[in-house]
């Protein structure tokens, strides 16, 4: 962290949160302070500040949490879905480059063609050079697809956007709960599609381990790999030949170990792989602004359903009931401290 050490609400920031390893790199805080910034995948404080209260400790969902907000959530979050599928994209073009059944991208490039949407905030680039920003384009949408298994402070961008209303925004489960505090005070809201996830790894290290493969003749691809938390590195040319293995427990963020949401709770509808089915995704929809844009692509033909099944549930409600008993295990205050290499953590995939 760069600056003098100060005191007051920036701060509290710095130490419970950005020098205490919890920061989930969400980016709400940065754009809300002129003293804080995202530089690549971080956000680093540029100079010390006094203000006993300010923005950003208003908008960092780690210092918001608390008991009130944990009263909100049910005890079963399925409870509350509107509807569950397991779904595939129509188009080959939107399965092209996708992590699994294409249905993330299917669903943007549906909103930027059909006028529903003017844009989409998202994470592009590959796992070793990633990269985000709004894509305006179906063409510039599926050049982001594949998950990137990290976590970016992408929500930056919301400050410098008046109108949110016509905006997509994919995000992890992190920035949805983020991402809602933040729209309560806009007057205008975007569409958020959120992505299961077990755990982020950390960018930096996940990086300096994608390196040595930088000089590829093709582009790299990361897969998840077998077994619970592992990963495989791929060429991205279709050779299924991983070039490297490794166990991601290691690299998962400290501020992950505490985190109880499994499905983005907090997004209009949320895009996950199928278990049952690799090439395949499994939809959530939270909200009705979710249920009617999830809709419209049937209705097009962009995206092709089929309910989930009751063994689909119950899996979902398991592992949704491990993620939040491990959060339990190492919440010592409002939110989450110890990271866990015990269990398996991962981020999951959109597409």
């Amino acid at each position: 962290m760069a600056g003098d050490r100060g005191s007051g609400a920036l701060q509290r920031l710095r130490d419970r949160v950005i020098d205490a390893g919890q920061c989930t790199n969400c980016g709400a805080c940065a754009g809300t302070c002129p003293y804080l910034r995202p530089l690549g995948n971080r956000i680093v404080s540029l100079h010390a500040c006094t203000l006993e209260t300010g923005h950003c400790t208003v908008a960092c969902p780690q210092l918001a949490a608390g008991p009130e907000r944990d009263d909100a959530i049910p005890v079963s979050p399925l409870d509350r879905v509107l509807t569950a599928h397991c779904a595939k994209a129509v188009d080959p073009e939107d399965r092209t480059g996708a992590q699994n059944g294409g249905v993330v991208t299917a669903l943007l490039a549906f909103g930027l063609m059909s006028g529903r949407l003017d844009g989409v905030l998202a994470v592009g680039g590959s796992p070793s050079a990633p990269t985000y920003g709004i894509a305006r384009s179906p063409a510039e949408i599926r050049a982001m697809a594949g998950s990137k298994f990290s976590v970016f402070p992408t929500l930056a961008e919301t400050h410098r956007i008046p109108d949110l209303s016509r905006l997509a925004i994919v995000v992890l489960p992190c920035q949805a709960e983020a991402l809602r505090g933040l729209t309560t005070r806009r007057s205008t809201k975007p569409l958020v599609i959120g992505l299961k996830c077990n755990g982020a790894l950390d960018s930096r290290v996940l990086q300096q381990r994608l390196r040595s493969h930088r000089a590829a003749a093709a582009p790299i691809r990361l897969d998840r790999g077998s077994s619970p938390g592992s990963f495989e590195i791929r060429r991205a040319d279709g050779d299924m030949t991983p070039m490297d293995r490794f166990d991601g427990t290691a690299m998962t963020m400290p501020a992950c170990a505490g985190c109880s949401d499994l499905l983005a709770e907090a997004s209009d509808l949320m895009v996950g792989h199928d278990d049952a089915d690799a090439s395949g995704n499994v939809v959530l929809t939270w909200t009705r602004p979710g249920q009617a844009f999830w809709d419209a692509a049937v209705t097009a033909g962009r995206v092709k359903p089929r309910p989930l099944t009751e063994l689909g549930l119950a899996r979902l409600r398991r592992e949704a009931h491990a993620k939040r008993q491990r959060a339990a295990r190492h919440s010592t205050g409002p939110r989450h401290l110890d990271a866990d290499n015990g269990s398996a953590l991962w981020a999951d995939v959109p597409g």
